[in-house]
């Protein structure tokens, strides 16, 4: 975006993902979003962030001062809130995990959860699905324990925000990666497809996860929660596909 004042020109640039965000960026948009603003404020508010503007003052109700770095200039309440649309984007989860890097000196795991084990994601999609059952943010404060490992509750609003929009953007890069079996388990006839989700639908999911890649030997339960993650997912979407290529056949 560029704005003529007089004989200078103010070249703004915006981050227009958000895999372009850097750690302090991310940081300064969850405590954003995590206030008592509404969507098009915040809009406002994480585009003057962004374009490093400042709004110095206004008059009649209509018009801004604005900085940015040395120059000053005026500009419209309407052209403002024009502008902030260029990060609509940020105030819905990305297609693609990112996550705050550090909290308080703790590593976070890998955003896409490359390299943990399956038992990390099944406990981790459980307190999520808790949460999203019961909206008790102390689900959320056990996530972040596990992803920020060290890390102790309890976890300032921007955290959860973090971590909310992290693990919704996992599962749908997950869903994209492995298509067969996350539409099995939302498929019409399974309890995690519609409303909200009990503990005990949860705990039947996981278990039937678990049964499916040990094949009913309940002696592989402890080999297959260490199996590496994708690993994991992978099998059971070849499961699934196979499964659903036979039904296919059954019906022809």
């Amino acid at each position: 975006m560029q704005k003529d004042i007089s004989s200078e020109k103010v070249d703004i640039v915006i981050p227009q993902s958000w895999q372009e965000l850097s750690d302090k960026q991310l940081k300064r948009i969850f405590k954003l979003l995590s206030m008592d603003f509404d969507s098009d404020e915040v809009a406002v508010l994480i585009f003057l962030f962004l374009s490093d503007l400042e709004i110095i003052g206004s008059y009649d109700k209509k018009h801004y001062i604005l900085r940015h770095k040395k120059l000053f200039f005026e500009s419209s309440v309407e052209e403002v809130a024009e502008w902030s649309k260029c990060v609509d984007f940020l105030l819905i989860p990305p297609d693609s995990p990112v996550r705050i890097e550090k909290w308080r000196r703790r590593k976070a795991l890998s955003a896409d959860l490359q390299d943990e084990q399956f038992s990390t994601y099944i406990i981790i999609d459980n307190l999520y699905q808790g949460y999203l059952f019961t909206e008790d943010s102390q689900y959320l404060d056990q996530i972040i324990e596990i992803l920020y490992p060290g890390a102790k509750a309890p976890f300032p609003d921007h955290m959860r925000l973090n971590c909310v929009f992290w693990l919704a953007a996992l599962k749908s890069s997950l869903s994209r990666r492995f298509p067969d079996f996350f539409t099995d388990i939302t498929a019409s006839d399974n309890p995690l497809s519609s409303g909200k989700i009990s503990p005990q639908a949860i705990q039947e999911a996981m278990n039937a996860q678990i049964r499916a890649l040990t094949k009913g030997d309940i002696t592989k339960e402890n080999q297959v929660l260490e199996m590496d993650l994708y690993r994991a997912l992978t099998e059971l979407n070849a499961q699934a596909k196979e499964y659903k290529e036979l039904k296919a056949k059954m019906k022809s």
